[in-house]
């Protein structure tokens, strides 16, 4: 390999590729051949765009997060329920994904697209589909031998983050979303659920059920709302909760509260100056 000129990875020497030798666990055994790997150092970058824009296309192109850390780094692990704007969430998501590295194995799935998934298996089964999104099923079969099913789009990754309220009314929707939560939980994967402040998971929302309304009872989860001046994060510990105001500003700060039994939220706010009581001036005989 030629010699690196100035400012070239000194890794791989601009090739993007390092070879790797085979190593054998006998001592002194030779073992031939090798492979050529991703250079670590320079590809890195690049890594990690691809694996942004295949969780979620078009990801990376979000502004960048210019309010802190955000509070969706510490909830990779766990069950969510989250509310944002499609541009905050967007935001905030992309921060964590960029620090999570390129090996992160999340999916971001609209509940259009897990109805459509459904209709898929429907559509094996000889089941006749009312619904005008099922065109858009017919087009997907067109161009691909394969037309992903619900099990091949919600078992795959680790994390899948649920975009509420993108499919119309349709009465088999909290049918999906439910088993599709039941689901990941049968499989100790994580999910997060993501609703908007002007349409919050609830009552009226087309997706919602008694049935779903059960199951987070039971379902273990921490509650973040995300508005124009702050961050809720709520801990939702066993008790299911609905919200009743659609109020994207919120101006208290909550922080996770790890209470056994009964979930609850511990609010800190700043603490309120006093004000300074003035001085009386002495009085001279």
């Amino acid at each position: 390999m030629a010699k690196n000129d100035k400012g070239t990875c000194e890794a791989c020497g601009g090739y993007k590729y390092i070879r790797v030798e085979p190593r054998s666990k006998i001592p002194g055994l030779i073992i031939p051949g090798g492979a050529f790997v991703p250079c670590p150092d320079c590809t890195y970058t690049e890594r990690v765009y691809r694996n942004i824009e295949k969780g979620w296309k078009n990801l990376f192109k979000s502004p960048k997060l210019e309010t802190g850390p955000s509070p969706l780094m510490d909830c990779v692990e766990k069950n969510l329920w989250v509310t944002a704007t499609v541009r905050d969430f967007r935001m905030h998501l992309k921060h964590v994904a960029i620090r999570k590295g390129p090996s992160w194995d999340f999916k971001v799935a609209s509940d259009k697209t897990l109805m459509t998934a459904d209709f898929a298996n429907m559509s094996v089964r000889g089941i006749e589909i009312l619904d005008p999104d099922f065109e858009e099923l017919e087009r997907m079969a067109s161009t691909s031998l394969q037309v992903m099913t619900l099990s091949d789009l919600i078992e795959p990754p680790e994390l899948l983050i649920i975009q509420l309220g993108v499919k119309g009314r349709n009465r088999h929707l909290p049918e999906v979303l439910l088993e599709t939560l039941s689901q990941r939980e049968h499989l100790s994967k994580k999910t997060w659920l993501w609703d908007q402040p002007h349409r919050l998971f609830s009552e009226d929302h087309h997706g919602f059920s008694e049935e779903i309304a059960a199951f987070m009872e039971t379902w273990e989860h921490d509650r973040i709302k995300i508005g124009t001046s702050g961050v809720r994060v709520l801990s939702q510990n066993g008790v299911f909760e609905m919200d009743t105001d659609g109020d994207d500003d919120i101006e208290a700060v909550f922080t996770l509260s790890n209470l056994s039994g009964m979930g609850s939220a511990k609010e800190v706010k700043a603490p309120e100056k006093k004000p300074k009581k003035p001085r009386k001036k002495k009085e001279r005989n």
